[in-house]
């Protein structure tokens, strides 16, 4: 039986209002995290780092500004399987 790769999707800004609510309450949530270990986390941009979501598109963790769309796109399939478990579906350009 062939196990199915994971993959990750890439998150678009919305225009209704659940996605503009979801919005607001995750830049929320990255700035509070960012704030809580600002120290390691200096380099995430609400505006530019990759972020990462869980099923319901809700925050989990952002990447540092020096990981670009590009390397993220190249190195998403070799870590999606382990992303996938740790609960993350999906992924934007800053927060969207």
């Amino acid at each position: 039986m062939a196990s199915k790769q994971a993959t990750l999707t890439k998150l678009v800004a919305g225009d209704d209002i659940t996605d503009m609510i979801r919005n607001n309450l995750n830049r929320g949530v990255m700035i509070q995290w960012i704030n809580a270990d600002l120290v390691n986390r200096a380099d995430c941009d609400v505006r530019k780092s990759i972020v990462l979501y869980d099923a319901d598109r809700v925050f989990v963790m952002a990447l540092g500004t020096s990981v670009t769309p590009d390397i993220f796109r190249d190195r998403a399939p070799l870590v999606a399987d382990s992303m996938s478990r740790a609960g993350i579906r999906y992924w934007s350009v800053g927060i969207a």
